[in-house]
């Protein structure tokens, strides 16, 4: 699984998203559901139609932020349990129920990059066909993309955008950088994480790593958590 995700993140910052109209329908197969969740998961249902290489990734991940499956903290690794669950059940008994169940969770949890990995780690240990793999190592190189494309991280003014503080280890290793420390900073009413990294090919004149800084804007985060 690490040489197939480094193989991924590699690719992440090598690929183009075209840009696809917001959906309005009320999407197929949920009811009882807010506005902004049926928004979105409308949107969800045309990502997955074909390869998903028609969606605009950054609109979806903004819709995201605004329904009722958005976590703030702690939703990266919930995601990846509650799948893995699903999953497996899916994998020991795979009944229309099960499966639907399973893709059901796989859509609200679409615009987090966790659900791909967890979707295609489970697909690579089982083949299983309710996991459609070129689907979702698109959708993981297209959300990466889509926060690299928010900013270039190297100042609070161009910090990179991120909805869930894992997302930040994520675009460090897209660029193979070593994660030296951490520290959160504000000012004004912004919010950003900040990580200290070294690139091994960055070097001062006695040969030594040179310890740098990556930007990361946490404003959706934190006004989402202080909205709960």
């Amino acid at each position: 699984m690490k040489k197939y995700l480094f193989a991924l993140l590699l690719a992440a910052a090598l690929v183009g998203a075209p840009v696809m109209t917001q959906a309005q329908q009320q999407p197929e197969g949920f009811t009882n559901v807010s506005s902004k969740d049926a928004e979105y998961l409308a949107l969800v249902d045309k990502a997955n139609t074909g390869d998903g290489k028609g969606v605009d990734w950054s609109q979806l991940r903004n819709l995201y932020v605004q329904t009722t499956f958005y976590d703030p903290y702690g939703g990266a690794q919930a995601i990846w349990y509650t799948l893995q669950r699903a999953g497996m059940l899916v994998v020991a008994s795979p009944t229309e129920e099960n499966v639907r169940a399973y893709k059901a969770l796989l859509n609200k949890h679409f615009a987090h990059y966790r659900a791909h990995l967890q979707a295609l780690d489970l697909w690579n240990k089982t083949k299983t066909t309710a996991v459609n793999k070129a689907l979702h190592e698109n959708a993981f190189r297209e959300i990466l993309r889509s926060i690299r494309l928010t900013g270039d991280g190297k100042s609070a003014e161009t910090a990179f955008r991120v909805i869930d503080p894992a997302e930040e280890s994520m675009i460090l290793k897209t660029f193979h950088y070593r994660l030296m420390g951490q520290e959160f900073r504000q000012n004004n009413g912004q919010f950003w994480d900040v990580l200290k990294y070294i690139n091994p090919q960055v070097m001062d004149a006695d040969g030594k790593p040179v310890q740098q800084e990556m930007f990361f804007n946490v404003n959706v985060i934190l006004q989402a958590s202080g909205s709960r």
